[in-house]
């Protein structure tokens, strides 16, 4: 990434937060989301899934 001009501190920590992702560190649920809404925690993927419209590229 540096080696494309991306500055080598987000270059270093980007690598890092990958690598986080992929030994699934970032998939874990904790039960404070539960504590506060009352309703269980779901995956990024069914977020996603259930508000596509929301993240959908509306016309300007």
């Amino acid at each position: 990434m540096v080696r494309i001009g991306i500055p080598e501190p987000y270059a270093t920590r980007r690598t890092e937060a990958m690598a986080d992702r992929d030994n699934a560190f970032w998939g874990e649920a904790i039960p404070t989301m539960e504590e506060i809404t009352g309703r269980k925690p779901r995956s990024l993927a069914n977020f996603l899934s259930d508000y596509a419209t929301a993240f959908a590229r509306q016309p300007i």
